[in-house]
């Protein structure tokens, strides 16, 4: 379903970042995220590739 929702054009990251962003969420975070918060959003991006690979593979 979500493939559906994809554009053609844009990465998985790209788009699962597109689907999340809303322009609240980018004003209320008004830089006041916390110093690792970029490390940590790598992070679960890594544990969920994994974890989306692990299912593809089987």
């Amino acid at each position: 379903m979500l493939s559906l929702l994809k554009n053609e054009d844009e990465s998985w990251d790209e788009f699962l970042a597109r689907l999340a962003r809303r322009d609240r969420d980018v004003e209320d975070l008004g830089g006041f995220a916390d110093e690792g918060v970029v490390a940590d959003m790598e992070a679960a991006r890594e544990t969920a590739r994994g974890d989306w690979d692990e299912r593809m593979d089987s």
